[in-house]
């Protein structure tokens, strides 16, 4: 049994879970001050996780955050819209010492990882990947685009054992979000162009529903205009799908997975977004690596972040 916790900009969620992938305790949920200085988010985790243990024989916990994250020395390099107001600046962490501070109140294993990472890897042991596809990536679609790479030990030489997340140099990987798919193209968040997320991010993708006379707010928005048979709606939807196909395409060529599953809210639209996805991403990858992926939506969508800090709690035991 151990603790997953998902560390949000607005709340911090906890639950106690088993090997098997099941929730068992109570999910308890609190505001996570992220944007009030570290010592105050750092003692809203530590309520939460206090919280989530009561009455549970808890063997280690695993955090979730999102941003730039070193699990080995346990640090948050940066991490968005967590930070404080200095002067009338927002200021964003920087280098924030986490597992320790933690370790100092909570006499368990901490481990932390970046939530996108961890939601690919909750997916690879609890959803699509069932524990034995050789090769998982995640993308989630949201107000950005994360992405997690769950790597099997036939995918990788060296003598691994068990599957592995790649996390690369300092931790900092895998921003699939942040592949080029137009040269010169739209305006990212991060201030570069062309990038996947400025195309399927939320703001990306209000754009190309604008470009096709639909002015909405969300993207559930556009999907209720999708399934009212607005044909403009469709067409947008379309468009999308063509820039994420682009994007795994690349991906698959990069990293041969399995299994590509698409997770987040606007995955809610995946039948919209599916085909046209799907023939962009056969045209953008090698043909022998395209014929034995499998693009699926993801299994576990609710509570992503919990179960993938809790798989890897469990596989830090």
């Amino acid at each position: 049994m151990v603790i997953g916790v998902d560390l949000g900009g607005t709340n911090v969620r906890a639950a106690a879970v088993s090997a098997a992938g099941e929730i068992v305790g109570p999910r308890i949920e609190n505001p996570s001050h992220a944007r009030e200085g570290a010592d105050a988010c750092l003692a809203a985790v530590v309520r939460t996780i206090l919280e989530a243990m009561t009455g549970i024989d808890a063997e280690s916990i695993g955090i979730a955050i999102p941003g730039h994250i070193d699990a080995i020395k346990g640090v948050v390099h940066w991490a968005p819209n967590f930070g404080e107001t200095v002067e009338g600046d927002f200021r964003n962490w920087e280098d924030v010492t986490f597992t320790p501070v933690l370790a100092k109140q909570i006499d368990l294993p901490i481990t932390i990882g970046n939530d996108a990472n961890l939601a690919a890897l909750g997916e690879y042991r609890f959803g699509s990947g069932k524990e034995c596809a050789n090769g998982l990536i995640l993308l989630t679609l949201g107000t950005g685009v994360g992405s997690g790479i769950v790597l099997s030990p036939a995918c990788l030489q060296g003598g691994l054992t068990r599957p592995s997340v790649l996390i690369g140099n300092k931790g900092g990987a895998a921003e699939l979000g942040h592949l080029t798919i137009v040269k010169d193209g739209e305006t990212c968040t991060c201030g570069s162009q062309g990038h996947l997320e400025a195309y399927c991010g939320t703001e990306g993708l209000l754009k190309i529903a604008a470009a096709h006379g639909i002015v909405c707010e969300s993207p559930l928005q556009l999907f209720e205009e999708a399934q009212t048979g607005n044909e403009s709606a469709i067409a947008a939807w379309e468009v999308y799908g063509g820039y994420l196909g682009t994007a795994i395409g690349s991906a698959i060529n990069a990293f041969a997975p399995e299994i590509v599953a698409i997770g987040g809210q606007v995955a809610n639209a995946w039948q919209y977004f599916l085909p046209e996805a799907t023939l962009a991403a056969s045209q953008a990858s090698i043909p022998s690596l395209f014929e034995s992926v499998r693009i699926v939506q993801a299994e576990q969508l609710e509570d992503a972040g919990i179960l993938g800090a809790a798989a890897l709690a469990l596989g830090e035991l």
